[in-house]
């Protein structure tokens, strides 16, 4: 599985992209809004794991940019966030999430998610 890690925090980014590499994804990371949105252009990620709380180009903004345009195939996005009340839940299905995941991640709960 293809996966697209994007979080402001490079060390979360970077420490999650790693697990997700040793056991068995092609995980990649991405620092911010604009670079998650080349990244997804240019890899077709199947999955992507996008913070929400992130300066300059919220996750709410990468995941409208990654549904208007016409990628195929389509990515699923889930958010990874502290942002964890009902209405960020809510705010993030409006926004083009498939799923809302909170931080810190349950490792085996992700897993059974890429599965």
């Amino acid at each position: 599985m293809k996966v697209l890690v994007v979080d402001d925090n490079r060390d979360a980014a970077d420490s999650l992209a790693l697990l997700l590499r040793m056991k068995g994804h092609a995980a990649t990371a991405a620092y911010g809004g604009r670079e998650a949105v080349a990244a997804a252009d240019a890899d077709k990620p199947d999955v992507v794991l996008l913070d929400i709380g992130m300066p300059q180009m919220s996750g709410y903004d990468v995941v409208r940019e990654l549904r208007h345009h016409s990628r195929a195939p389509r990515p699923r996005i889930y958010a990874l966030t502290a942002f964890t009340q009902v209405s960020d839940r809510v705010a993030a299905k409006q926004a083009g999430f498939d799923g809302h995941l909170s931080k810190p991640v349950d490792l085996d709960a992700l897993l059974e998610l890429l599965r």
